[in-house]
């Protein structure tokens, strides 16, 4: 890990701010940005064009929308960093109560989940990143007729059909339905037409799963009719068109909304894309995606709802992505499902005070050179509210530079990249330190009275 220095902002006419920067692997550098007037503290991650060996993409939790192990699909960042080997992560998209990305998903080519109506999605991958606003279209084509999909891996309503794939990881049904499973090898694109053989009709069915190797429809209402007179062996096409996107040059692709940086400019089209005025206006955590004009792509998350960070309205969000150089960027899902993870750490303070289960993430991975020192973290045990400790790592007693370690913290206190612990509340506090993939932890109390002796 190369030292990167502390930057330390004190400019005439700004408020004061403190920033890190410190590289995680060759292409990977995390940034850490305290402001104290009003109080907000930012994290980001960049990503190099070209870095070798490194990726940023999306990933859905536990690798399926909905599992039999957590019945929504849903799982905590730090388990998706953790099943990925990612060394950065960010939350994605919102979701619904199902626990299905509610926008855009595609990964190395592959359609997961298709786009909110209306609202705007990130693509990448080729030459230049792309916003626009998808608009998804899916049919069935059967021996006796065409049946229009209004779905892909979500949950099936009262009125309607949907098409599962094999990382829709079953189907699900508000309302038992007509259920017919294909047989077809292969992942599906955004757009594609694909033809696949009929190996079973069921009905009265609510829950089904679907494995490698198949697709399964679902139908309820009207529409289950027409599936309902299927056999097996029979041929289904189904057609599927995402419009908007350039899908020989992208190949990754997020939802979200609003859309917060278009062209370098900030264009904040809440309204157009659904979204309230209170949403927009109010400070909340956020987290947003980003790209420059060289290409290089950005990962944000904004504290919010915490003395120490007030968060950010959609208009602050964009000027922080333009201020990192943005040319376009995505706002993604807010509020306690803010959340960055370095390694399996979370470096920022989630709202709710604690992980927020997912639907997907944004996912770097990257090759680094992993350390295996005697890492201890030294300081004091005991802080007092009102005051402040400053940390460090020891390697054998010997200091390890501050620019090759990565803080958290959780509980009763937050932590800055510069090691210095700040009380919030009595308590215990736990402060982690991120070294080269090997995670080092010391336990805190806060007292409401001066510490009598520094330890540690």
């Amino acid at each position: 890990m190369r030292p990167l220095a502390f930057l330390a902002l004190l400019l005439p006419g700004c408020s004061p701010a403190q920033t890190w920067e410190k590289v995680l692997a060759p292409g990977v550098v995390y940034r850490n940005e305290v402001r104290f007037d009003p109080p907000l503290v930012i994290h980001a991650v960049r990503v190099r064009a070209g870095a070798e060996g490194v990726k940023l993409r999306p990933v859905l939790a536990n690798d399926k929308v909905f599992d039999a192990v957590t019945e929504d699909g849903r799982a905590k960042l730090t388990e998706i960093a953790r099943q990925t080997s990612a060394i950065a992560a960010v939350n994605g998209d919102f979701f619904p109560w199902t626990g299905d990305p509610l926008g855009l998903m595609v990964s190395d080519g592959e359609i997961f989940s298709r786009p909110y109506p209306g609202r705007s999605v990130l693509a990448w991958g080729g030459p230049a990143a792309q916003i626009a606003r998808a608009v998804w279209s899916c049919s069935a084509a059967l021996p006796r007729g065409e049946v229009a999909l209004s779905g892909l891996n979500e949950q099936l309503g009262a009125e309607g059909a949907v098409l599962v794939t094999p990382a829709g990881g079953k189907l699900v049904a508000k309302v038992p339905s007509t259920v017919v499973v294909l047989s077809y090898e292969g992942s599906l694109a955004p757009t594609q037409k694909v033809e696949a053989s009929v190996t079973t009709v069921l009905s009265g069915t609510s829950e089904l799963p679907v494995r490698q190797g198949q697709l399964a429809l679902g139908a309820s209402g009207k529409a289950a009719e027409s599936f309902a007179q299927l056999k097996r062996g029979d041929k289904v096409t189904i057609a599927m068109q995402t419009k908007g996107i350039d899908w020989d040059r992208q190949k990754f692709a997020i939802g979200g909304g609003p859309a917060i940086v278009t062209g370098g400019d900030p264009l904040i089209a809440w309204e157009s894309e659904g979204l309230s005025s209170s949403f927009a206006s109010d400070r909340h955590p956020r987290t947003a995606v980003g790209v420059t004009a060289q290409g290089d792509m950005w990962i944000v998350v904004v504290d919010g709802r915490q003395a120490q960070s007030r968060g950010a309205t959609l208009f602050e969000l964009s000027k922080i992505a333009a201020g990192l150089g943005c040319v376009e960027a995505l706002n993604l899902d807010g509020g306690g499902s803010s959340e960055l993870t370095i390694g399996q750490s979370v470096v920022n303070r989630p709202s709710d005070g604690a992980e927020r289960p997912i639907a997907n993430a944004l996912v770097v991975t990257a090759p680094f050179a992993s350390l295996d020192g005697a890492y201890v973290i030294a300081g004091r045990e005991e802080v007092a509210l009102g005051t402040g400790a400053d940390y460090r790592v020891l390697d054998r007693e010997v200091e390890i530079p501050g620019a090759s370690v990565v803080w958290s913290a959780e509980g009763a206190a937050w932590v800055d990249q510069g090691g210095r612990l700040r009380p919030i509340q009595t308590g215990e506090a736990i402060v982690r330190a991120w070294i080269g993939g090997k995670v080092v932890e010391k336990r805190v109390r806060i007292v409401s009275r001066t510490p009598s002796k520094a330890k540690g």
